[in-house]
């Protein structure tokens, strides 16, 4: 039963930084895209 708990856990830590990690990917594409019209490359 503690594995099992262990294992849930990690998964739920994994998923989320995968979340959060797409997050980051898609603020940089838009920091980008508004960035580009300006000038700044």
């Amino acid at each position: 039963m503690t594995q099992q708990v262990r294992v849930y856990n990690d998964v739920r830590i994994h998923f989320f930084r995968a979340v959060a990690a797409r997050e980051v990917v898609e603020l940089r594409k838009e920091l980008l895209r508004t960035a580009r019209p300006n000038g700044i490359s």
